[in-house]
């Protein structure tokens, strides 16, 4: 079924009739030139009959559904009221919205509000601008009725002041939001329902968080930026899968996730509560750590931490729970400050493997029992050797090597040399 919007149908109609008329034209100047015997009849279509046949053609073709403008001087009563609620701007059945010019939101107010499912809103560029003791830029018309497969894109929403955008809900699912900027807002800058998507988006400098993803069940966010926010960069509940964000220079962790997240090549930089913080059964693979007040990395049980580069952190660099697999992480100048280390194991039954720590003052260390150690080296500041390893008993190693303890190793120069790494066993750690 083919779609077309009303502009296209009409040129279409006017088009056919134009057709039809040149055609019964052209019938009438092809006949012969001797007229027929007998009164003159016509030998064409009638006006009429041209309009049956062309409705009978519009029948088969489905209307589209036209996009519905929406500003603070003109809007259609029936699908988008203004004043109603306290909003500039109420949406009350599904439809495609989009903004002809900037929403102010005064006190009182919030800016546009969706008390309908299947709702598109365009910003068109635009943006919703808040004032002193206005509302949210966006919101729900209630947090327990179901409005799902809501999409808002493409502007920016600020100075509102509560939340900028605001799908917070129990029981709404399945938002779509993507390029939107939420800055200066009162509270979170983007807080989205469950099974929620949230692209090429950014939360800059709101009071709060800058994103919540989901309410029990996650979503997913991708290319995101959160930054100088007055909490968390970005908050996520359980099964989120967060990709390609940065987040840095918030008052709380970079990113906050809860059980079974996905965090992968994220930047997270001089986050004032740490950079990573997941819950149990969480991955944490390819990120880049560094300059965060506290922890680099944290994560509780049955986690896997692999490929991340961790640094400058004055707390531990890579901190774990229980059953929790580290895997070739590269740690520099973390566990700075008494008490932390490059990486620390608090739990037990964890394989640590292939790691790589340098220039922290304490390198690993196993509080619990039942985990194994194997194939990592640390390189420690130049003088200190006696904190590289700190293993409690019931632990499995691989031979742990002092290389910084032995002579210089001679140079290379050919094709070959002989090992200087005094030991063959693959499973080896080494101190250099």
């Amino acid at each position: 079924m083919i779609v077309l919007d009303s502009r296209y149908r009409t040129c279409r109609f006017v088009s056919m009739v134009f057709a039809c008329a040149l055609g019964v034209h052209a019938a009438a100047l092809a006949g012969p030139l001797a007229p027929p015997a007998g009164v003159p009849t016509s030998t064409g279509k009638s006006t009429s009959e041209i309009y049956d046949k062309l409705t009978a053609i519009e029948s088969l073709i489905e209307p589209g559904e036209a996009r519905i403008p929406i500003n603070e001087f003109t809007a259609p009563p029936s699908a988008s009221a203004p004043g109603v609620n306290a909003a500039v701007h109420r949406i009350t059945q599904p439809g495609s919205y989009y903004l002809t010019g900037n929403i102010s939101v005064s006190s009182g107010k919030s800016g546009i509000m969706i008390a309908a499912s299947d709702v598109t809103i365009d910003l068109n560029g635009y943006g919703i601008v808040g004032s002193p003791g206005s509302f949210f830029g966006v919101q729900f018309a209630s947090t327990s009725v179901a409005y799902n497969n809501i999409t808002v894109r493409n502007g920016t929403i600020r100075s509102c002041g509560n939340t900028g955008l605001n799908l917070f809900s129990t029981v709404s699912a399945g938002a779509l939001v993507e390029n939107i900027t939420a800055s200066n807002n009162g509270a979170y800058g983007i807080f989205v329902p469950d099974e929620s998507r949230v692209i090429n988006c950014s939360a800059i400098a709101n009071t709060s968080t800058g994103f919540q993803i989901g309410n029990s069940r996650g979503g997913v966010a991708t290319n995101c930026i959160a930054s100088n926010n007055g909490a968390d960069g970005i908050y996520a509940v359980s099964r989120t899968v967060i990709t390609n964000c940065r987040s840095r220079q918030n008052s709380g962790r970079g990113i906050l996730a809860g059980f079974s997240a996905v965090i992968s090549g994220c930047t997270l930089a001089e986050n004032a509560g740490g950079g990573i913080f997941a819950n149990s059964g969480s991955q944490v693979r390819e990120n880049a750590v560094t300059g965060n007040t506290a922890m680099g990395i944290e994560v509780n049980d049955d986690a896997l931490v692999s490929e991340n580069t961790v640094s400058i952190s004055n707390s531990d660099g890579i901190k774990a729970g229980n059953s929790c697999r580290i895997f070739n992480n590269l740690v520099v100048e973390c566990g700075l400050n008494a008490g932390t280390y490059a990486i620390n194991i608090a739990g037990n039954t964890c394989r640590v493997e292939g790691n790589t720590v340098s220039e922290s003052t304490r390198g690993v260390r196993v509080q619990g029992t039942g985990s194994m150690i194997v194939r990592n080296a640390v390189s420690l500041p130049s003088g200190v050797t006696t904190t590289a390893w700190t293993i409690a008993a019931g632990n499995r190693y691989g031979p742990i090597v002092d290389l910084k303890s032995l002579a210089p190793a001679a140079a290379v120069s050919g094709g070959s040399a002989t090992s200087t790494l005094t030991t063959t066993d693959p499973n080896a750690n080494f101190t250099h």
